[in-house]
């Protein structure tokens, strides 16, 4: 049975339920918070009100089918009368999912033919709100549909925004057109800066979309919280030419394109993807189809090209002798294809950024060109003449080093920026590394590659190797920059479609060319199918050596970990499709070194992604039961990071895990133990008899032994006690002000010196001494929130282990909100880092606070000697000020 179905908007849904329902006799079906359907028997009518749109009044007429043939038949006649039909395919709407199409009426009037598929349970209250922004260039076309679209699918679930990095000033009136088609409100709309959403008080955004290629490229400004992003391009809709309906056409397909990724994007089970895991999810919904499945798509090219190369070998025998002087045409033309898209990308401009990040620089630098071509070659010459010579075709042995020398000699241009993007790496870092690459490559590649081929005692012509570089590197950076500059000129919506249109060529060349590559090679792998798993070996070593020697001297020199990681990126990335074309040139489609080459394009994409995965995996020994456990982990997904949490107590490490995890903390294995809540004292494992096996035996059998929270990430590996110890942990902290379970703020201390003026100032205003800031054997430190406000300052004096708490002292602006706590167990941390074990302090105020901290009253002559002969304890403070004691644990 079909039903009419008649959409109204209204003002007042509470008023006009209470209307209709009288009207009706009949209570609604559905009622949600904008929305509300009565699904009539007699007549047979679906009636729905909505608060969305810009006026009351007919939204839209229809007819509803109970199946998906009567949805087919009525498509049909509508095609049939020549009717103007927008199919809009599987979609979300008015809390349903269903197959719809739509037309006009001669009247303007909207009417939708649909069949619903499954209704959409309403958002629950509990269920957290999250907040996307949209950015493209002008913030006038694109990132508007998105916008409208996801506050409409997304059903209060999601908040969405858009802005821009040069916003128009004004919406295209095409924008809100097609808003409308599509029955989504068309008001409260503007073009705006993204600037505008860093300000104090903008929202702070759990996900990040670009919708054009040029603001994917920005550098975009540091949004708080670390938000997942994803780059969706879509072809700019406002850069088309034509008449109006082909310009109504082309706002439609580009709000048609981003409704269906959001549809996607809603699909996902956010809550229970990690960051890494959804990252990985957003930007393949954005990907156009060969860039998703890139592994697959070389894999059914070798597949193919072995099956072609087979049935049809005249007709590839006839590709391969098109050549002239050494260069075979049908592949130079599919290189400049591959390759001249990637180079439009890079802004040659930001060579100078280079000395913003000149260490950082400087270490990729040394492992692109000083050792990753170097230790490949080393790999090569053990793995291929050596480990694996004796299941390799001997006539190949030169071949296969040669391409595996090819294949690192020079750095990747273009994946490393989504392998930058995957680790939250700067963006002008790696866009000004890769230009500085690029420009060497035009000078280095051929020394190198021909140093290296020569002590491998591979002969290969230097005119030949010139030519490659001429042909592969030169002609096409000026092909690019000469091309990219024009289209600039013509404005950024020419340089945009551009990029639209050949992107995907780019692609099909290259899988085209591995195609022809197999075709020739078949015959060898058919008869040693083993040879590509022999190849990959080398190639696999020297992306995780180079990638973590780049990650650990990065560290070394004191970089960041966003700029460490696309600097270990790109240390350990190959710029693959020159080192195809290098080799068909050299050495010829038969050839081991193109084989080898081509192999270095099979397990890029997910080699390069697992590095990536690693260098922001974060992994949390959690108990539930405790707090300061319980606030460390949300700490961590305030973050922006979704950490790999282990339930010790109910999985615990093994031995050799736990002994490791002890090491990497640095701490001796007694200090690890918990004593509070567990067996301690029944065990009596205070004893000095226990020795560290003894005492790793216990965890393991009394797994609640072992202290908690223990946080493990690329940074380090850490006893997370107080939990604002984390932050060091975390490739970027979490922003605004974050609160513990018990109401206090997360805190970072930063260290100062004692002739620090704000420090003596403080201390001046609190009564308490200064006359000794300066003498040595001093440690003080800053304490502030997350954000910047600074609330503190507290210091220590060290003396094996026994330390002087001193100088604590709150500022009177952060005072009453438990500040002082916090600071002060901080401070006894890191006393704690540095041996402390007794913490001892003066003070004739403040005795309640501290012995509300742990911290007991003791008699002077309980002290040691190394205290009372302090300043402090001999002639700064009176001698009246109470001395108290307590011991140091975590």
């Amino acid at each position: 049975m079909k039903r009419f179905h008649v959409h109204l908007h209204v003002d007042d849904l509470d008023r006009s339920i209470g209307f209709y329902s009288q009207l009706f006799a009949a209570q609604p079906a559905r009622i949600e918070s904008d929305y509300a359907k009565w699904m009539l028997e007699d007549p047979p009518v679906n009636f729905a009100i909505s608060t969305r749109g810009s006026k009351p009044g007919i939204d839209h007429l229809g007819i509803q089918t109970d199946d998906a043939e009567e949805l087919a038949a009525l498509k049909a006649r509508a095609q049939a009368a020549d009717m103007a039909l927008l199919d809009e395919g599987t979609t979300t709407c008015c809390y349903a999912r269903s197959e719809k199409h739509w037309i006009t009426d001669p009247q303007g009037v909207a009417w939708e033919h649909f069949h619903t598929l499954g209704n959409i349970p309403a958002r629950m209250t509990t269920e957290k709100t999250y907040n996307a922004l949209f950015i493209c260039t002008g913030n006038s076309a694109r990132s508007i549909l998105a916008e409208g679209i996801l506050d409409e699918l997304g059903q209060g679930r999601f908040r969405a925004y858009s802005a821009g990095s040069h916003p128009k000033g004004e919406v295209h009136p095409l924008a809100l057109a097609t808003l409308e088609r599509l029955h989504l409100p068309t008001t409260g709309y503007r073009s705006k800066s993204w600037d505008e959403l860093v300000a104090p008080g903008a929202p702070m955004f759990d996900f990040i979309f670009t919708v054009c290629d040029n603001a994917a490229g920005e550098v975009c400004p540091v949004w708080p919280g670390k938000p997942v992003s994803a780059h969706w391009g879509v072809p700019d809709p406002a850069a088309v030419e034509g008449s109006e309906e082909q310009q109504r056409k082309a706002f439609m397909d580009a709000a048609l394109t981003l409704k269906r990724r959001i549809e996607l994007f809603l699909s996902l089970p956010l809550q229970r993807l990690d960051a890494m895991s959804l990252q990985h999810e957003l930007r393949a919904i954005g990907k156009h189809i060969f860039e998703r499945y890139l592994t697959v798509w070389v894999l059914l090219c070798i597949v193919a090209g072995i099956a072609l190369g087979q049935f049809a070998p005249g007709a590839f025998q006839a590709v391969g002798r098109m050549e002239v002087a050494q260069v075979n045409l049908p592949v130079g033309l599919l290189i400049w294809i591959m390759v001249i898209p990637m180079l439009l990308k890079v802004d040659f401009g930001a060579l100078g950024q280079v000395r913003q990040h000149w260490r950082g620089i400087g270490v990729t630098l040394f492992v692109n060109w000083a050792v990753k071509p170097f230790s490949m070659a080393l790999l090569a010459w053990l793995f291929i003449r050596h480990v694996f010579a004796d299941w390799l075709p001997a006539d190949q042995i030169d071949s296969y080093v040669a391409g595996l020398i090819l294949l690192a000699a020079a750095p990747c241009t273009a994946m490393v920026f989504v392998w930058s993007r995957l680790t939250g790496g700067d963006p002008m870092f790696t866009l000004s590394q890769v230009a500085l690459n690029d420009t060497i490559m035009v000078f280095a590649f051929a020394p190198i590659v021909a140093l290296l081929l020569g002590l491998s005692s591979i002969v290969v012509p230097w005119d030949t190797l010139l030519i490659s570089v001429v042909l592969y590197i030169v002609i096409p950076v000026i092909i690019a920059q000469v091309w990219r500059r024009s289209l600039l000129r013509r404005g950024q919506a020419a340089f945009d479609r551009a990029l639209e249109r050949i992107g995907p060529l780019s692609i099909a060349a290259l899988l085209l060319t591995l195609v022809l590559l197999f075709a020739f090679q078949g015959q060898a792998i058919l008869q040693q199918p083993l040879v590509i798993a022999m190849l990959a070996v080398p190639i696999l070593i020297q992306v995780f050596f180079n990638s973590g020697l780049a990650y650990w001297l990065n560290r070394r020199v004191g970089e960041k970990h966003n700029i460490a990681c696309p600097s270990a990126l790109i240390g350990a990335s190959n710029f693959f499709e020159l080192a195809v074309a290098a080799a068909i040139s050299l050495f010829g489609f038969h050839s081991g070194a193109a084989l080898a080459t081509v192999v270095g394009v099979l397990i890029e994409v997910p080699v390069m992604l697992l590095v990536a995965s690693g260098m922001s995996t974060v992994t949390i020994y959690h108990n539930p039961d405790c707090g300061t456990s319980r606030n460390t982990l949300a700490l961590i997904r305030a973050s922006g990071i979704e950490p790999t949490v282990i339930e010790y107590v109910k999985a615990p490490p093994d031995r050799e895990t736990l002994k490791a995890l002890i090491a990497r903390m640095g701490m001796r294995v007694r200090d690890v133990l918990r004593v509070k809540g567990t067996p301690y004292k029944e065990l009596n494992l205070d004893a000095a008899h226990w020795s560290d096996d003894q005492l790793i035996d216990q965890m393991l059998a009394h797994p609640i032994l072992i202290n908690r929270p223990i946080v493990v990430s690329p940074l380090g590996v850490r006893l997370c006690r107080p939990s604002d110890m984390v932050i060091e942990l975390l490739p970027q902290r979490p922003a605004g002000e974050i609160c513990k379970e018990d109401g206090t703020t997360l805190l970072v201390d930063t260290p100062i010196a004692g002739s620090d003026p704000d420090l003596a100032l403080a201390l001046h205003e609190a009564g308490l001494p200064t006359a000794d800031l300066t003498e040595p054997g001093r440690r003080f430190f800053a304490y502030a929130t997350v954000s910047g406000e600074r609330v503190g300052f507290g210091g220590f004096e060290h003396m094996g282990q026994d330390v002087l708490v001193r100088s604590l002292v709150v500022l009177p602006q952060a005072r009453h909100r438990g500040t002082g706590s916090g600071m002060l167990a901080i401070l006894l941390r890191r006393a704690f880092d540095e041996g402390g074990r007794q913490a001892w302090l003066l003070t004739t105020t403040a005795a309640p606070f501290f012995e509300r901290a742990g911290f007991s009253p003791a008699e002077r002559t309980a002290a040691p000697a190394a205290i009372l002969a302090t300043r402090q304890a001999a002639s700064l403070c009176p001698s009246s000020a109470a001395l108290l004691s307590r011991r140091m644990t975590l």
